[in-house]
């Protein structure tokens, strides 16, 4: 006999207008356990996929059954989607003041949407902000609309250059600092947090990016440190963009943005106005377990993650070595247990015939936005 734990339908607006919906149960008939997801546009047909889910930790403290494991994974999808501004009640779709940032396309897949001439700014290592003004003052949140505590000492400069209900877009970032140590000042107030920067790369509102530029321009070019104007710089062919990625950007900084003149800004939205150019690939992965690691990293964690695109069983998770200090890894190692079901930031050169990041690299836990 089955037994299931069954969530809470979602609904969310779609880019095109429309209602779509999404459902998520764990399934067990107490030999194996699966998760089932159904999702489509309501009044139209719903698509059903079945994923088998095995048990993980095995013989570790928090070990879990398949159906456990089943509910803990649906349960995190469904957080996931609420996250995104999914809603269990279909009339309060468009009552939902979430705003979140747009996001980029890979160049190499989708240059051929760019129009020459273009801009290009540098690809931090930051943290994603958007910068609110409202009534009530000056509201700083994440990529996922996780509010930020620890910027107030961004305000006043702010303060000056917006007026109630500008957006700014950019990341919080220090040139000398290491992704790790932006996140620990972003997350936790420390006496170092002040001197963390507010690199601004665009201003989100209904004109077109060369207008926005020159908003920008006006305002900031005569502000130091904490705010910083991102370099933008005019190109005029996908050849310069190349030289320019491989001269300058893809040295000093992660890579390099390129964004249309005439593109318009769409919140929570990955549009080919604006596109990323990077010698690698960053991926998002569920930490699902980990390891003691031996030699030089002994004491310190190996994490293993979720691969939900691998295409064989031995590909449906894989280990990730962390970056970080001995001391924070062997840390996580201590609380493994308090990590699983996590993000982990896994960078890597390419896939395996299996799906399988190579050469994978932790680069951060996603317990930040």
């Amino acid at each position: 006999m089955n037994r299931y734990r069954t969530f809470p339908i979602l609904f969310a607006r779609a880019s095109n207008g429309k209602v779509k919906q999404w459902e998520i149960k764990a399934v067990t008939d107490d030999e194996q356990a699966s998760i089932v997801t159904k999702h489509g546009y309501v009044d139209s047909k719903i698509q059903e996929n079945s994923k088998e889910v095995k048990g993980k930790s095995i013989g570790r403290s928090n070990e879990t059954t398949p159906f456990e494991q089943a509910i803990k994974d649906a349960q995190s999808k469904w957080t996931a989607k609420k996250d995104k501004k999914y809603v269990e009640d279909i009339n309060e779709i468009d009552n939902v003041d979430i705003l979140l940032p747009m996001l980029a396309h890979q160049f190499k897949k989708r240059k051929h949407n760019i129009v020459y001439p273009c801009y290009v700014q540098p690809k931090l290592n930051g943290v994603r902000c958007l910068a609110r003004k409202t009534e009530n003052g000056i509201e700083y949140t994440s990529r996922k609309f996780k509010p930020f505590t620890t910027l107030e000492h961004l305000t006043p400069y702010l303060n000056d250059i917006m007026k109630v209900g500008d957006i700014i877009d950019g990341e919080i970032f220090h040139p000398d600092w290491t992704f790790q140590k932006i996140i620990r000042n972003v997350k936790k107030w420390r006496e170092t947090s002040a001197l963390l920067q507010y690199w601004i790369y665009d201003k989100a509102d209904d004109k077109i990016f060369e207008q926005r530029l020159l908003w920008l321009d006006k305002r900031i070019r005569s502000f130091s440190i904490p705010l910083v104007f991102v370099s933008t710089k005019a190109i005029y062919s996908e050849e310069e963009v190349y030289q320019i990625h491989k001269e300058k950007f893809a040295k000093e900084f992660e890579g390099t943005m390129i964004r249309n003149a005439s593109g318009l800004y769409k919140f929570d939205h990955r549009s080919a106005e604006l596109q990323k150019l990077k010698d690698f690939i960053d991926a998002e992965f569920t930490i699902i377990g980990g390891k003691e690691g031996t030699g030089n990293d002994k004491g310190c964690v190996i994490f293993k993650v979720d691969n939900p695109k691998g295409l064989t069983t031995e590909a449906m998770d894989f280990d990730v070595r962390p970056r970080g200090t001995v001391e924070r890894r062997k840390e996580w190692f201590e609380n493994l247990d308090s990590l699983i079901g996590k993000k982990l930031t896994v960078r890597y050169q390419e896939l395996s015939e299996d799906n399988v990041p190579i050469f994978p690299v932790g680069l951060a836990i996603r317990d930040y936005e």
